[in-house]
């Protein structure tokens, strides 16, 4: 007689999908599942294993543990697992489309929270303008701009004399900056040196036609000096060059790939791949190195690279405050040994609670440069991989210590689910750049050179048979290292990213991944071509995803 063909549900617990047979979800199947007897017929060495997994240290107090959990009378913090669990696949919370909603009830409750949380900072910013307003104070532009309150007509005269009062701020500022070019004098300047802005500082006074004419004379006499040098070096260098092939091959090969690099290299003016801090640099210098965290997101507004690198849950100003805060207290800087020491580094700004403004502090130098930009890898890593401290500020915590662990946790299923599908439209366009939006964080992506279609793809072991020909490991684990929070992360995660593509075995080996995965990255670290992709930060011990930055105006450019 054949036996009847069991049907299976499918359960999500976990972020984990399992099949389990229907006849379990009956009356009474699982109580005699979850109980002594069953626990007594499993063989010795399986219930040591399952064991284990308790908390229980001693052998007895496991098996007490054991006997409490399958006794539903016996409760463990107000409730008994078991129970629970029977409850659970009994009302069928685990079916894969319930166990979805409760994650996006879950994602709209906490929006709901911060649109009630914003709602309620409008309303008191609106009584405080209608408390200023009973006071007959002058009424403050840039919150009635921010919040888009609406502006009275008894308001209009308050409103034209403040912008009279700036005008006439910004041509003081102007006037300034012209007699401290024209003066050339240290006196009135913040900083000890002129280096940085382009002045000469010079200890006389007004320059006479005298001292140009010998400025000239000195400057005619340096050039004649470095010309005569070049060609010193140019006589030495052709004695030296002998006229064999292996010479003239190696020069032919060494122009050629100059030649290539230069076809292949991206025009793009900055090539740096974190420019917030350097920004909001630039905005206190605009403004006699004094601000608002207001001013400070007016002026980085202008460039489009940098609202698409905030992450969505944050606004705009909220973001900056965050930043102002961070370079207040910066976290020391690590050095590439640990016997030398992480860098201790002073503030770079600081708050004036008088003023109600924020102050820079640090002196400008090509080092500074080189440090902001490294804090600043710190601050987006430490924002995207949630460390604050107790009072909502950002909390670093060393890197070093994560070399090689993964930093976040596997994607849900339906933001795999979502990726699946700008992927499959990603490499339906190959030869043209690409903006991945999941969840509301962009990132772009290179074109890549498409191949014929009646190539075959090469097998690969780790990637799926029946795949187009352009599509191989390392353009999946290019797309995976432009999805790293904040644009930078360990090698573990580039893994935990790559197995989120459609192209990749499901079960796929960790240690193969992970070889796989860094032979990758250092190849497209040291790429043909003088743009790169990624390159790692030795000090910090991260991948760094250059072209974060990148719009797709700047891929076109190439062409």
């Amino acid at each position: 007689s054949e036996q009847p063909k069991l049907e299976y549900e499918t359960c999500v617990w976990g972020g984990d999908g399992f099949e389990l047979p229907s006849v379990l979800f009956s009356k009474g199947v699982l109580q005699s599942i979850f109980s002594m007897d069953c626990w007594n017929s499993i063989d010795e060495e399986d219930q040591k294993q399952l064991m284990e997994l308790l908390p229980s240290s001693n052998k007895e107090e496991a098996l007490e543990t054991i006997k409490n959990l399958f006794d539903q009378s016996k409760t463990f913090h107000f409730d008994n697992p078991t129970t629970k669990i029977i409850n659970n696949l009994q009302d069928g919370k685990y079916n894969p489309d319930i166990a979805l909603y409760k994650k996006r009830i879950e994602y709209l409750k906490d929006k709901n929270y911060y649109i009630d949380l914003q709602n309620y900072h409008n309303q008191m910013i609106q009584l405080l303008i209608q408390k200023k307003q009973s006071l007959n104070l002058p009424v403050n532009h840039a919150v009635y701009q921010y919040y888009n309150k609406p502006i009275t007509e008894n308001d209009q005269d308050e409103l034209d004399k403040m912008m009279k009062r700036q005008e006439k701020r910004l041509s003081r500022k102007r006037k300034r900056r012209e007699l401290l070019i024209n003066a050339k004098s240290e006196n009135n300047w913040p900083f000890s040196s002129y280096q940085n802005y382009g002045i000469n500082s010079d200890e006389g006074g007004s320059s006479t036609e005298e001292d140009s004419a010998l400025s000239s004379q000195e400057s005619e006499e340096q050039s004649t000096k470095r010309k005569a040098k070049r060609r010193k070096k140019s006589r030495k260098t052709k004695k030296k060059s002998s006229p064999s092939k292996s010479s003239s091959k190696s020069s032919s090969k060494s122009s050629t790939t100059k030649n290539r690099k230069r076809k292949s290299g991206l025009p793009v003016p900055d090539v740096r791949s974190f420019l917030l801090f350097s920004l909001m640099k630039d905005a206190f210098y605009e403004n006699d190195l004094h601000t608002t965290a207001e001013i400070i997101s007016e002026t980085i507004c202008g460039d489009a690279r940098i609202p698409q690198t905030i992450p969505p849950q944050y606004s705009q100003n909220s973001f900056i405050v965050l930043a102002l805060k961070f370079l207040s207290n910066p976290p020391p800087l690590p050095t590439s040994t640990s016997a030398s020491g992480d860098i201790k580094l002073p503030p770079f700004v600081s708050f004036d609670k008088e003023q109600n403004y924020w102050v820079w502090k640090a002196e400008p130098t090509e080092e500074m440069e080189n440090r902001l930009e490294s804090l600043e890898q710190m601050f987006y890593f430490a924002i995207t991989r949630n460390q604050y401290d107790s009072e909502g500020n950002v909390e670093f915590i060393d890197i070093k210590q994560q070399k090689c662990v993964a930093t976040i946790s596997r994607s849900a299923d339906y933001v795999v689910h979502q990726f699946r599908i700008q992927e499959e439209e990603r490499f339906q366009t190959a030869d043209e750049p690409y903006v991945f939006d999941i969840q509301g964080v962009k990132s772009i992506v290179g074109p890549l050179k498409k191949t014929k279609s009646n190539v075959k793809a090469r097998d690969h072991e780790l990637l799926i048979d029946n795949r187009p020909a352009h599509i191989n490991l390392l353009s999946l684990i290019r797309n995976a290292a432009a999805r790293l929070p904040g644009g930078l992360g360990t090698r573990p995660d580039v893994v935990q990213l790559l197995r989120d593509s459609k192209y990749v075995r499901g079960n796929a080996n960790e240690s193969k991944l992970n070889s796989v995965v860094s032979n990758a990255l250092d190849r497209l670290q040291s790429h043909s071509s003088a743009d790169q992709p990624v390159r790692y930060d030795p000090f910090q011990k991260l991948w760094v995803y250059v072209h974060r930055l990148r719009l797709i105006e700047d891929y076109m450019k190439a062409d």
